[in-house]
């Protein structure tokens, strides 16, 4: 059975961030593993992150992840042939696991 979100969909995410689905859960098609390529601003990630949608990750406002909208490949500059010629998708990334500091919040 395909997910709701099958594995290689480039999704944005109710904060901003552009992730791309990984892998999704057999009993909870909603909640699929996400690699966060580009944060709420659209840019590059110096360092890509898992969101375990299942495990209801938190971002760093502290609300759980939450899949916006699919969004066609080429959006924001996400290539999934480029991912996929990388190996990219293949590879284990950070996952987060508490809140992350970009750079961006409040003092």
């Amino acid at each position: 059975m395909i997910g709701v979100y099958p594995p290689g969909s480039i999704v944005e995410m109710t904060n901003g961030e552009v992730g791309i689905i990984v892998t999704t859960h057999p009993t909870s098609k909603l909640k699929p593993r996400v690699l966060l390529v580009r944060d709420a601003n659209k840019q590059p990630l110096a360092t890509f992150r898992e969101a375990n949608l299942l495990k209801e990750t938190q971002d760093s406002s502290g609300q759980p992840y939450k899949i916006a909208r699919e969004v066609p490949d080429e959006s924001y500059g996400i290539v999934m042939k480029d991912f996929i010629e990388q190996g990219i998708l293949n590879r284990k990334a950070p996952e987060v696991s508490a809140p992350v500091d970009d750079g961006h919040g409040e003092s």
